[in-house]
């Protein structure tokens, strides 16, 4: 489809009652899930626990986020600054 041909198509679209936009909707949203495995895969997933924890809440099929636990091994972390060169520099010269 050319690109003139889609900004025709929006505008028609953007012409149209709510009530016949919602339908356009469902017939788009309907064409995407018909779409083969190879097309669904290179749709995005959510990128964090947050995001998919907030659309399980969305959806009804959790209750509410569970809160973060803090790990008791970082407790009393403190970072320490070292000087000199990266250890990953270190670790290619001496595997060469």
């Amino acid at each position: 489809m050319s690109s003139s041909t889609l900004e025709l198509v929006l505008e028609k679209v953007k012409e149209l009652t709510p009530e016949e936009q919602q339908k356009v909707r469902a017939l788009l949203d309907s064409l995407n899930t018909e779409k083969t495995p190879e097309h669904n895969q290179q749709q995005t997933a959510p990128v964090t626990r947050e995001e998919v924890q907030k659309i399980l809440l969305a959806k009804g099929l959790i209750r509410q986020i569970p809160a973060k636990k803090p790990n008791p091994r970082f407790k009393d972390f403190k970072r320490l600054d070292i000087t000199g060169k990266p250890l990953s520099e270190i670790i290619i010269e001496e595997r060469r």
